[in-house]
Formats: C-alpha cells, structure tokens, sequence
C-alpha cells in the first residue's frame, strides 16, 4: 500500500510514523516488532500532528497502542477510526494502553472512546509519576460518538 491521507489519517508509512513517535517519546516509546503504524494530520495537513503505534500483539487477542502527538490532538474522529483499524483490520478483542496519570485530557478522550481504567503502575511515568493501564474491548469502542 503506497502512503495516503484519507479524511486526517495517513496511511501506509508505518516506518516513518513509528519513528516519529519514538522520537517524541525517547526511551518510554519502545515498540516491539511487529508493528502496524498510524498518522493524524496536523490541522492543516502539512505534517504529522499524532501517530499511533500497534504493537505487541497477543495471539489476534490483544494489541498494545503507544501514542505520540504534537499538543493536543483536535481529531478525536481520527483516533477513533485508528482504533477501528485495530479492531476491523487487525480482528483484535481489545486494545491496551498506557497514559501517564497527569495527562488528564489524554485520559478523558481514551475514556470518552471506551477505554476502561484497569490499573495503575506506580513510578512508572519518565518524571516518576505514575501510569494508568488502560483497556477497552471491541463491544465498548465509541465510534459512532465520532463520526
């Protein structure tokens, strides 16, 4: 598949997606391969503005997301069908996350999809705050909130 944006999401450049996350998150952005990779445009569509690594897969069970963005990432409606990809595309039950617990807004918009507080690693965070572990199954994704 040659890259392309279809309505915010850039399709097809796994590699160079997955790099641009890793960069923006150093040494807490590791990514086991295989891996399948995501971007959301910028507002005006002159760069990345997020991007969303899928990695870690369990057996078609579960799939471990790790997020990037440049500030706050105003297409809530592009998350969302890059979760649908997960779920449609990949055939996963359920998709695991991990969000330090300071980022109020990234925790707000992943419960406002369906995602489901599990757990707390404590320490966990870069600055030694602590993680939320985050789930959400298929039958809770929130789709049609977004489109």
């Amino acid at each position: 598949m040659s890259p392309q944006i279809v309505d915010g999401v850039f399709y097809g450049a796994d590699e160079l997606v997955a790099s641009w996350v890793k960069e923006r998150l150093g040494s807490s952005g590791k990514v086991s391969e295989p891996f399948a990779a995501l971007g959301i445009c910028n507002r005006d569509e002159t760069g990345l503005g997020a991007g969303l690594i899928f990695h870690s897969y369990q057996d078609g069970a579960d799939v471990t997301l790790t997020v990037a963005s440049e500030g706050p990432v105003a297409r809530p409606r592009a998350i969302a069908r890059c979760l649908s990809y997960a779920f449609d595309q990949l055939g996963l039950r359920r998709v695991s996350a991990e969000i330090e617990l300071s980022n109020a807004r990234s925790i707000r918009l992943a419960k406002g999809l369906g995602f489901v507080q599990e757990g707390v690693k404590r320490k966990a965070a870069k600055d030694g705050g602590h993680v939320a572990i985050m789930g959400l199954l298929r039958k809770d994704f929130r789709l049609k909130r977004y489109l």
